[in-house]
C-alpha cells in the first residue's frame, strides 16, 4: 500500500514501485522546451549539448526523494486510483488554532455578502487551499476579509505592488481596526517592521519577503492578492522556503486562471481553482455595468518588418493619427461631462496625450502616495474630467465614477486587458451609471502590434456580455 505523508508545502510518498512512480512523475511534470528543437539549434554548443543529453525538456515536480508539492495531491490520488493502487494518507500538518475571534468594526456593520460571496465562504470553510478567480469589482478584498474573519488565525496578506499594498492596508484597518493590522514593506524602519510583525494580520508586498525574518511567516494563513502577477517559479520557491509551515493558502485573481507552461507550479502551491465568477455573470446579476467597446483600426504608419520596440515607439507613442483619435474621443466625452480614464505604458506617451487633451492630468509611478490620493479625490469630485495614468491605477483602484475609458497601451496580456476595462465596470448609483464606453485599437501597422491587438480582441470576446464594435479603416 502506498503511503502519502502530507505536509504544508511538500508531501512524501512511500512504497512506490517503478511503474506507478513513472505515472505520477508524468502527472506532476510539464514541458519547458522542445528538447529536439533545442538540440537542432545549439548542436555546435558542446556545453549545452551535454546538458540536453540527460534532460527531457521537462520540469519534474516529483523529486528524486519521492516528494511532491502538496497542492498536487489531487493529481497523485487520481493516478493511484486510475491504476488500482491502494493508498493511505498520514496528515502531519498542524491545523492552526485561533487565539482571538476577529470581528468587523462598526464602520462596516452595514456591509452584506452577495449570494456568490456567501457561497465562497462556504467553499473555503471546506478546503485549506485554492484559487478564487473573481472578475474585477467582484469584491475580492471583502471576500478575503471574510475569510480572515472566519478563520481568525494570524494571516499574511501579500500584494504584488506598493499601490495595492497601501490600498489593502487602509481597507483592512477600516474592517478590523488598526490594533489588528500591520503594514510590512522593505522601506520602513526596523522598529516599524517589528511592530507590524506582532499584528494579527500583516499586509506585505512580495518584494519585501526575501529578507524578512522568520517571525513574519509564523502564521496560520497566507492570501495572495492579484495572483496572476506572481511569477510561478519565484512564487513556488517562496512557498518552499518561506511559507513551508503555513497551513491555509489561498490566491485571489480577477483574471481567469492562466494555462501556461508553468501553471503546474502554481497548482503545486495552491491546488485547483475552487471558485470562478466572470464579469459577464456579474453584469447579468446587476453588480457591474455593461461595456460598449469601440475598436478603431489604425493603418498608418506602416511599420511591418520593424522590431517590437521600434514599432511601439513609432506606432503607439509617437503615432499622431492614433493619438489624435484618442484626444478626439477624450474631448468629446469631456463635453458630455463623462469622467474618462486613459491607460498608457510609457511616460512619454502620457506626456504627449496630456499636451493634446485640455484639462487632463497625468498620474504615474513617480508621484508619491499623497499626490495620487489628491488627484484621485479631485477626479472623483469631477474637478478633473480626464485622467491619464500608468499601471498604478490600471489595477486595484476603486473609482466607480469612471464613465468612459481608453486603452492606449497596445498590450498583449489578457490580464492587463481585463484589469484595464475593469476599472470602469463598477456601478455608480449616485450618477445613475448604466454603461461603460471603452475605446481600444486594432493596430494593423506591424506584425507584433497586430498580434497584441488580436489578443485584446479575443479577451473582450471571451465575455459574452461585452458589446464590441469594430471600426475598419476606410480609404
Amino acid at each position: 500500500m502506498v503511503l502519502i505523508r502530507l505536509d504544508n508545502s511538500y508531501s512524501y510518498l512511500f512504497h512506490l514501485d517503478k511503474f506507478i512512480r513513472g505515472k505520477i512523475d508524468i502527472a506532476t511534470s510539464y514541458k519547458v522546451v522542445d528538447i529536439d528543437m533545442m538540440k537542432g539549434i545549439h548542436y555546435k554548443n558542446k556545453k549545452l549539448m551535454r546538458k540536453f543529453k540527460d534532460w527531457d525538456g521537462k520540469k519534474h515536480l516529483l523529486t528524486a526523494f519521492d516528494t511532491f508539492p502538496t497542492g498536487l495531491l489531487h493529481r497523485v490520488k487520481y493516478v493511484l486510483e486510475k491504476y488500482g493502487y491502494e493508498y493511505e494518507i498520514e496528515d502531519i500538518r498542524k491545523i492552526p488554532r485561533s487565539t482571538i475571534r476577529l470581528q468587523f468594526t462598526t464602520a462596516v456593520k452595514d456591509f452584506e455578502d452577495r449570494p456568490y460571496q456567501e457561497k465562497v465562504r462556504v467553499i473555503v470553510k471546506k478546503v485549506e487551499r485554492g484559487v478564487l478567480s473573481i472578475a474585477t469589482a467582484g469584491g475580492k478584498t471583502w471576500i478575503a476579509a471574510n475569510i480572515i474573519k472566519d478563520k481568525s488565525v494570524p494571516t499574511l496578506f501579500i500584494t504584488p505592488s506598493i499601490t495595492l499594498l497601501h490600498q489593502t492596508y487602509k481597507k483592512y484597518v477600516k474592517f478590523f481596526g488598526e490594533k489588528y493590522v500591520g503594514l510590512y514593506t522593505s522601506d520602513i524602519s526596523k522598529e516599524e517592521k517589528e511592530k507590524a510583525i506582532k499584528k494579527y494580520i500583516v499586509v506585505a508586498n512580495v518584494d519585501s519577503l526575501e529578507r524578512a525574518p522568520d517571525a513574519l511567516f509564523r502564521r496560520g494563513m497566507v492570501i495572495y492578492d492579484e495572483l496572476h502577477h506572481f511569477g510561478a517559479v519565484g512564487y513556488y520557491e517562496i512557498n518552499k522556503t518561506k511559507l513551508k509551515h503555513i497551513y491555509y493558502k489561498y490566491g485571489l485573481t480577477a483574471t481567469f486562471w492562466r494555462e501556461s507552461v508553468d501553471t503546474l507550479m502554481l497548482y503545486g502551491v495552491l491546488s485547483r481553482v475552487i471558485f470562478r465568477k466572470s464579469a459577464s455573470e456579474l453584469i447579468r446579476e446587476n453588480y457591474l455595468v455593461r461595456p460598449y467597446i469601440t475598436i478603431e483600426e489604425i493603418r498608418s504608419p506602416e511599420l511591418y518588418g520593424k522590431t517590437y520596440k521600434k514599432a511601439y515607439k513609432q506606432g503607439i507613442v509617437l503615432n499622431s493619427i492614433r493619438n489624435n483619435i484618442i484626444a478626439k474621443y477624450a474631448m468629446h466625452w469631456q463635453e458630455q461631462k463623462k469622467p474618462t480614464i486613459i491607460l498608457v505604458t510609457e511616460l512619454d506617451h502620457g506626456d504627449i496625450l496630456k499636451s493634446m487633451i485640455p484639462n487632463s492630468v497625468f498620474l504615474h509611478g513617480k508621484h508619491n502616495e499623497e499626490t495620487r490620493d489628491a488627484v484621485i479625490k479631485d477626479y472623483e469630485d469631477q474637478k478633473i474630467p480626464t485622467l491619464i495614468c500608468t499601471a498604478i491605477l490600471a489595477e486595484g483602484a476603486d473609482i466607480p465614477i469612471i464613465r468612459c475609458g481608453i486603452n492606449a497601451r497596445a498590450n498583449q496580456s489578457d490580464g492587463m486587458t481585463m484589469q484595464g476595462i475593469g476599472r470602469g465596470l463598477r456601478l455608480h448609483k449616485a450618477s445613475n451609471k448604466d454603461r461603460l464606453q471603452w475605446l481600444d485599437f486594432l493596430d494593423n501597422i506591424n506584425a507584433h502590434l497586430l498580434t497584441h491587438s488580436k489578443a485584446r480582441y479575443r479577451a473582450y470576446k471571451s465575455e459574452e456580455e461585452f458589446k464590441i464594435r469594430l471600426k475598419r479603416f476606410k480609404i
